[in-house]
């Protein structure tokens, strides 16, 4: 029997740009489909959410979730920039782009 996995969006981070955090955010769908939306706006397609944890894991990526507030407050997090909870891939982009300190936005 296979694990459910809930719809909702899971936040990541790089931890290696304090103060200009670079973003990817996973997206699990209400069907199912698991994805990563990367700070250039490429869509990675994964069959099992422990595999696109995985993948960011390899590029050094941090779970948002796995900070605690000593640590945010450290990496200079805001609540003005914590990563929103619901959104859709075209808006949440920017957000990200803005974030990390790209002048243009996509």
């Amino acid at each position: 029997m296979e694990d459910v996995v809930q719809p909702g969006l899971e936040w990541w981070f790089d931890p290696h740009t304090p103060g200009k955090p670079i973003w990817a955010v996973i997206r699990v769908n209400d069907w199912g489909e698991i994805s990563v939306l990367d700070i250039d706006g490429r869509l990675h397609l994964f069959d099992d959410l422990e595999k696109a944890r995985m993948w960011l894991r390899e590029d050094e990526y941090q779970a948002f979730t796995d900070l605690d507030r000593q640590q945010q407050i450290d990496d200079q997090l805001s609540a003005s920039n914590y990563p929103p909870d619901t959104g859709y891939n075209a808006d949440l982009l920017p957000w990200m782009r803005q974030q990390a300190g790209c002048d243009n936005p996509r």
